[in-house]
């Protein structure tokens, strides 16, 4: 049943697209009241599964986690697209619905009749969101592109990241995957607003390559100005010592972010060393003697554990941050505050804690668990005029899979 206090409750979502990308985005619409109807493949979207599974006692049932962090909230139904009468099925959604989703690349899309042109033709209001590796046009358009390929690789994450002469970073699953999901939520808001307003629909066409860009923007836009390379800097070559990480005696980060002068000061009587007032009284001397202050701070913040360093740069009101580990973000009581954590309530597998849209708005949560593939295979094609006979055709045609 929809929610009128939600911000989506009156719209529709066609979500033709698997992975994570795209679906993450139609995770937050539909934790914003959308009523998202997710196709998938007979067998089932192939993200399913794809994690590790969950450690779990015996009789345990594990739901799948991190599938129903992007798929929570969604109904299923499930099309082999290669078969006569599946493209009638997607028409006939696309009609009624506001906002069509998919991470087909563009001849598929024209492939299976569901490019943006011939969907406008059908719906002239509808928003139709394509996510990529590359974007819907030029000469890398049709190249597939996942989050280590097109983010993290060529939009220049792995690159920002890697120390000069330093080995490529590992960088964590999905990453890219989930700032572009927010990238593309954000165009869909933009294109229902126009719709609204004009009439008119939109081609929302967002990319892990120009998402990547996007997230590295001050980097480039410094870079695109002057026209020089933008440098990766290694801990003894930061612009400023107070702008950087150091490991404390239990091994633990220290993250201090201070930029400017003003907090030089304080720093520096919070750490026992008042001397460096009169040593390094400019940000050019702090930058000139850069390399021999960090061995000074390795040595100094090597001396404490993480706790006490905690309690020292608060209590003189500095900014700071640890480096978290999982499981210190999954126990931190701003965490819990702000509700980061909400629960699913699994009909087999039970209650079990899954990820907040980062987005908060008054009644915005998951609306319940992700539906098990095809499970609203009938109920949808019957709203849409199909009969039981029908229904029992296309299933055994295989245009539909399993109910």
């Amino acid at each position: 049943m929809s929610d009128p206090t939600l911000p989506l409750q009156d719209v529709r979502v066609i979500e033709l697209a698997s992975w994570v990308a795209a679906p993450s985005a139609g995770a937050i619409l539909a934790d914003m009241g959308a009523d998202v109807i997710k196709i998938e493949p007979p067998g089932g979207d192939p993200f399913r599964g794809m994690t590790r599974p969950a450690k779990l006692a015996d009789g345990e049932i594990d739901p799948d986690f991190a599938y129903q962090a992007e798929n929570r909230g969604k109904r299923s139904i499930c099309l082999s697209l290669d078969q006569a009468g599946a493209k009638e099925i997607v028409h006939k959604l696309v009609v009624d619905a506001q906002v069509f989703l998919t991470n087909l690349l563009p001849r598929r899309q024209a492939k299976y009749g569901v490019s943006y042109p011939e969907l406008q033709q059908l719906n002239p209001q509808l928003v139709y969101a394509a996510v990529s590796g590359y974007g819907q046009t030029g000469p890398d358009a049709e190249k597939p592109g996942y989050d280590y390929t097109a983010f993290i690789g060529r939009g220049g994450l792995l690159a920002a990241m890697t120390p000069p002469d330093g080995e490529a970073l590992l960088t964590p699953q999905a990453f890219g995957d989930h700032a572009t999901g927010l990238a593309v939520a954000t165009g869909v808001l933009a294109g229902l607003r126009k719709a609204e307003r004009y009439g008119e629909g939109s081609l929302v066409d967002v990319s892990l390559y120009g998402t990547a860009v996007w997230a590295l923007g001050s980097v480039f836009a410094t870079g695109l100005g002057d026209g020089r390379n933008p440098k990766v800097r290694d801990r003894h070559h930061e612009l400023t010592p107070i702008n950087n990480r150091y490991r404390c005696a239990d091994g633990r980060w220290i993250i201090l972010t201070m930029p400017g002068s003003r907090y030089w000061p304080a720093f520096c009587e919070a750490i026992g060393k008042p001397e460096w007032l009169d040593e390094y009284p400019t940000g050019r001397d702090r930058y000139q003697a850069m390399p021999e202050i960090v061995d000074e701070l390795d040595d100094i913040f090597g001396s404490r554990p993480l706790s006490e360093w905690a309690a020292v740069l608060d209590e003189a009101g500095l900014i700071w941050g640890p480096g978290s580990l999982l499981e210190d973000i999954a126990a931190d009581p701003q965490a819990e505050a702000m509700g980061m954590f909400p629960k699913l309530d699994h009909s087999a597998a039970g209650a079990f804690p899954t990820i907040a849209t980062p987005v908060y708005l008054e009644g915005v949560i998951p609306r319940g668990p992700a539906a098990d593939p095809g499970a609203d295979t009938d109920a949808v094609l019957s709203d849409l005029g199909y009969s039981e006979s029908d229904i029992a055709e296309l299933r055994s045609g295989g245009v539909v899979g399993p109910a």
